[in-house]
């Protein structure tokens, strides 16, 4: 990105939910979100978080415990944070777009919602054997921590940082496992962490994950069966 520019067209799409996708781009204490969804999306719960936008495109409408507020193109949106306004959107048109900026500080990204989503595509992609796909969910720099990797990777510090290093190490460990399946038991919540619980290769499996604003992996310990 170029300083004092952010060029939308650059940046992937993230999954959120059914229905619902975004593109994200975080600097400092805020992020700039574009998020879209379709009439697929239903939103799960009553959201509490505080939300500043602008509809780009299409209608909305947003739920406030009875009171319905709809939103066209060209309104502006400003949802204090707290129970007393939690809300729930719903799309009127096909598409809608918004542009959200939001506070990173305040913000815990890591509730039951992202934690299922999360869960089920990070097993799925492990079981699909998608290298890139599984790198997708981490950050370029992060830090894996695993007892394997004093084995595999022959690093006696048992961590290793940044995609470059971590993709070969489990390029390696795929070759090595090439029926290797992934199932999980239980997801876990934290404080912008993720712990799951599953059964792979080596029996029973920990793994925690810490999270960055934009919602991806920073840093992630694997523990197994000793």
């Amino acid at each position: 990105m170029e300083l004092y520019k952010v060029v939308f067209d650059s940046l992937d799409w993230q999954a959120a939910m059914p229905g619902a996708r975004f593109k994200v781009f975080g600097n400092g204490l805020k992020q700039m979100r574009l998020v879209e969804f379709t009439f697929e999306f239903v939103a799960p719960h009553w959201c509490e978080k505080g939300h500043v936008g602008f509809v780009l495109q299409g209608e909305l409408e947003i739920d406030f415990q009875g009171r319905v507020i709809r939103y066209p193109e060209g309104s502006c949106i400003l949802i204090p944070a707290g129970s007393a306004s939690a809300h729930k959107a719903r799309s009127l048109t096909p598409v809608v777009q918004l542009f959200l900026v939001e506070d990173l500080q305040e913000k815990i990204i890591c509730d039951k919602v992202f934690a299922e989503h999360f869960a089920a595509d990070w097993i799925d992609s492990w079981n699909s054997h998608n290298l890139d796909r599984i790198l997708s969910h981490y950050t370029d720099d992060f830090e894996m921590s695993s007892p394997v990797i004093i084995k595999v990777a022959g690093e006696a510090s048992g961590t290793l940082k940044g995609k470059e290093k971590v993709g070969a190490y489990w390029a390696k460990a795929l070759e090595l496992v090439p029926n290797l399946y992934f199932e999980l038991i239980t997801t876990l919540v934290g404080v912008n962490s993720i712990t799951l619980y599953y059964k792979g290769a080596r029996g029973l499996s920990v793994e925690v994950f810490h999270f960055n604003a934009e919602g991806k992996v920073s840093k992630t310990y694997a523990h197994y069966e000793a």
